[in-house]
């Protein structure tokens, strides 16, 4: 390898998001590049262009932390990544194909047509409430989420309807 880097844990970061968002064949291709995210043209093919601007980013290096994208329906592309622990990570994710109410952490619960507001955090779930409509569950949630701190960057990127 002409950057001497292959050894360092940022290039098997790095050649794990080339290979989800473009070998089919990859166990995580189907929620990477089957929907269409990918990692921008600079960095797909120049591990050091993609070292030098992701060893800048503000807490490199901090234990526990890991290599996330701000907008999870974005692309491996600057501006779009940051260094977040699991909990920021756990509230920071895309809506689950099983939902049907259109917002993270919200549910319907047919018995009732009541909408169930959860979150998880530190591998523990905790429901916030039940409400009448979907978008009071959602904002109750972003209201959790705020109140106990829970969001790194608040209100930076979090939205209502994701």
């Amino acid at each position: 390898m002409k950057h001497g880097l292959y050894k360092h844990p940022i290039y098997h970061t790095w050649t794990d998001i080339v290979a989800k968002c473009y070998s089919p064949n990859d166990n995580g291709y189907r929620f990477y590049g089957a929907k269409g995210i990918t990692i921008c043209d600079k960095w797909r093919h120049n591990f050091q262009s993609f070292f030098d601007y992701v060893t800048q980013l503000e807490n490199y290096g901090k234990p526990k932390y890991t290599l996330d994208r701000i907008n999870t329906y974005g692309n491996y592309e600057p501006d779009n990544l940051r260094w977040a622990d699991k909990r920021t990570q756990t509230i920071n994710q895309r809506i689950r194909s099983t939902n049907t109410t259109g917002y993270v952490g919200v549910s319907m619960v047919k018995a009732n047509g009541k909408f169930l507001s959860r979150i998880g955090v530190n591998y523990k779930q905790t429901l916030i409430g039940r409400f009448g409509t979907p978008i009071a569950a959602a904002k109750a949630r972003d209201q959790y989420i705020i109140d106990n701190e829970l969001w790194e960057y608040p209100l930076q990127v979090l939205k209502l309807k994701r």
